[in-house]
């Protein structure tokens, strides 16, 4: 399971990244890894510098987190179409970049694909009121015993 699946401001990142990939290449049909990370790299910096400080310890964090973000697509029933070779560009919040070109995977935009991401969506927003009314729930009990 990907470091990042537990926080759902991360998680809500990586959605809404998907999101804007299938809009803006439903034309296409397609979008790959790079794309998607290069979109939270200008959209979501926050969110993707946290999801890589979450794999600080691994040898090489940036590619380790673009590789469970890549994984974490299934888990959003993402289909995957082929591999290619594509640009990244990423810009550490410490003023580190990590630009390169290598091989990602490649996702289809279709109806299929588009209506997975909604049910995801749905997932997702009872997974947050989930740990919402847990947290509440837990508040709640504190509260009593004081």
């Amino acid at each position: 399971m990907a470091r990042f699946s537990g926080d759902a401001r991360l998680v809500q990142a990586i959605i809404d990244g998907v999101d804007e990939m299938q809009r803006g290449y439903k034309a296409r049909g397609w979008f790959d890894g790079h794309n998607l990370i290069n979109w939270l790299n200008v959209n979501r910096s926050p969110e993707l510098n946290d999801i890589y400080d979450l794999y600080a310890d691994c040898k090489d964090p940036e590619m380790t987190a673009d590789q469970q973000i890549g994984r974490y697509l299934y888990r959003l029933k993402q289909v995957k179409i082929a591999e290619r070779i594509s640009t990244r560009r990423i810009n550490r919040r410490s003023g580190f970049h990590r630009n390169g070109v290598c091989q990602v995977s490649v996702w289809e935009i279709s109806s299929k694909t588009i209506h997975a991401l909604s049910v995801a969506k749905i997932e997702a927003i009872d997974d947050n009121l989930d740990s919402l009314l847990t947290l509440a729930t837990e508040y709640s009990a504190v509260d009593e015993v004081k």
